[in-house]
């Protein structure tokens, strides 16, 4: 019985001196079996305490109040940084105020900064309200100094195996899947030079490119080799110029200044043109043809009128002749 009192008796002592045991600065207080915290206290930094808040989540606490809890631990796992109530496995809050844009010299709102040797990855999210920007940016890790050099953003990379690869979507739903073979899909318009495009694609500069091609939603315009077709005359389109200073069934140039062309829309005008220069260049191949028959015919007519003007020439000498004598 006394070799069991005696371990009771010591656990007793060292529970009540834990109660409240200061050295160096630090301070061990054991209130519960739920609520234990860790003080240090130096001359710059205050009071910093850690351990259990309520019994339901563990927090590390600036002037050891609970009002500046920078870290909580909440039950299931879920981290929070800058919030008591984390949402997510890790939650990271940046109490709002003016937002800050990174530049070659500042990182502006970053949230969180990844940095491997001096490679830097800063991933933001404007403070401001309702400002809704957010960004991720690779670069030189001492932004102060070398914030203007680069680095490359790889988003899926080639790993040298590409049989299975699946790319990027933007703007479909998450539970969006993507085809072996598609590197990029976008659900929306897409400006390469503008922020506000008007179509799926729209680029405010040049294109170059080996092969472009354009699915038609409307017919070629073959009708207008069929019969019926009004073509109009040449003498028609000719008062057309001079009236409107361009061709029948084709934008001005101030229309097309003002609208810009829709390449397959134009494409199919001209193709429309050129049929119908064939028609013209086929009418005017049969005029011609009528002509040379005509001419041939009238090549003839000339052959007998010399023979006949030559007998004429033979009998006038031999009248001459005979009156002579």
């Amino acid at each position: 019985m006394k070799k069991l009192l005696i371990p009771i008796l010591f656990l007793l002592v060292t529970i009540v001196y834990c109660q409240d045991l200061t050295q160096n600065y630090r301070k061990i207080i054991l209130n519960s079996p739920n609520n234990v915290s860790l003080f240090q206290s130096n001359s710059t930094n205050g009071i910093w305490a850690s351990g259990m808040v309520t019994g339901d989540h563990w927090g590390i606490f600036e002037d050891a109040t609970s009002s500046k809890e920078h870290l909580s631990v909440l039950p299931g796992g879920n981290i929070g940084i800058g919030t008591s109530s984390p949402s997510s496995k890790l939650h990271i809050y940046v109490p709002s105020g003016s937002a800050a844009y990174p530049t070659a010299t500042n990182k502006g709102d970053v949230v969180q900064t990844l940095r491997s040797n001096n490679n830097g990855v800063e991933i933001g999210n404007s403070r401001g309200f309702n400002d809704r920007k957010a960004w991720i940016l690779a670069r030189h890790s001492s932004v102060s100094s070398y914030g203007k050099y680069y680095s490359v953003l790889h988003l899926q990379p080639d790993v040298g195996d590409k049989s299975q690869y699946k790319g990027v979507s933007i703007g479909y739903s998450s539970g969006t899947n993507l085809p072996v073979g598609t590197h990029l899909a976008v659900n929306g318009k897409v400006g390469i030079g503008t922020t506000s495009p008007d179509s799926e694609l729209t680029v405010n500069g040049h294109i170059h490119a080996q092969e472009v091609k354009v699915d038609l939603n409307v017919p070629g315009p073959d009708y207008v080799f069929k019969e019926g077709y009004d073509l109009k005359s040449l003498e028609e389109v000719q008062n057309h110029i001079h009236k409107h200073g361009h061709l029948p069934n084709i934008p001005s140039a101030k229309e097309m200044e003002a609208n810009g062309i829709d390449l397959g829309e134009m494409n199919l005008k001209l193709l429309e043109k050129i049929e119908e220069l064939t028609l013209y260049a086929i009418a005017q191949q049969k005029t011609i043809e009528q002509l040379e028959k005509q001419l041939q015919k009238d090549g003839g007519l000339r052959d007998v009128v010399e023979a006949l003007q030559r007998k004429l020439d033979k009998i006038d000498k031999r009248l001459k002749k005979t009156t002579d004598e």
